[in-house]
């Protein structure tokens, strides 16, 4: 089923007859076992992240009106410098499918031979997942991850009441704390911030694990300590 490509908003089609990924999805690669010095074997670690991966974008730029303007036009698009580049998705022929995003750096041009239409621009993921471009806000426990079949490390927790409280994730045992008032303090997964009002409460902050806390596809479930209470902004993800 084909995909229309934007980026930041922009639809790419407007300047090419073509465009598609080679391949057209790959999920983020795991990193290899963890290899303890003196011991045998590997560790196999269930948590150990995702990574990034290359991905090529192709494009027939369009003769009409100017394969040149065109071109131009393009790469501005692709290569940016002042911000995020979003590649963006849907599939046309359902208007109603989840519209994705992914972010990227253009790596260089990839130099082709004829057509001289034909582009090729090597791409690194910024992360390693496609992400919902519809951000779900104030998802209270049990949080419902409905259509998204990747794990989420950058929700935002939003605590709303509570002193001296600790965040559980029922189903994997993460937790983050935090000591004191906790009323208004928002604890960003991905950004690795800890604020309240605007101000750094990160030495109040404590979490289980390297990577705070991460949804799951499906159902994820919380419970709160002194008197706690909070909820979720995110954006779903997919391979």
């Amino acid at each position: 089923m084909p995909y229309n490509y934007a980026v930041n908003g922009t639809d790419i089609e407007q300047y090419c007859d073509m465009v598609r990924i080679f391949p057209e999805q790959l999920p983020g690669m795991r990193g290899p076992n963890v290899v303890l010095p003196f011991q045998d074997g590997e560790l196999d670690v269930l948590n150990r992240p995702f990574g990034s991966y290359d991905l090529i974008l192709e494009t027939l730029v369009s003769m009409t009106p100017s394969w040149y303007d065109n071109k131009i036009s393009l790469a501005k698009l692709l290569m940016n410098p002042f911000q995020t580049i979003w590649l963006q998705r849907d599939i046309p022929t359902d208007p109603t499918d989840t519209q994705v995003e992914i972010p990227i750096r253009v790596l260089q041009p990839i130099p082709t031979g004829s057509p001289r239409m034909l582009l090729r621009w090597l791409c690194r993921t910024l992360d390693p997942f496609w992400r919902d471009r519809t951000q779900t806000t104030g998802d209270t426990s049990p949080v419902s991850i409905a259509n998204g079949d990747a794990p989420i490390s950058d929700a935002v927790l939003n605590l709303t009441a509570g002193t001296n409280v600790r965040c559980t994730h029922s189903e994997s045992g993460d937790w983050v704390d935090i000591t004191g008032a906790a009323t208004g303090v928002v604890i960003d997964m991905g950004a690795r911030t800890v604020t309240d009002g605007g101000g750094d409460r990160r030495a109040d902050f404590e979490a289980k694990n390297p990577w705070w806390i991460r949804l799951r596809p499906g159902t994820n479930t919380f419970t709160f300590t002194g008197g706690g209470a909070g909820n979720f902004d995110y954006y779903e993800k997919y391979l």
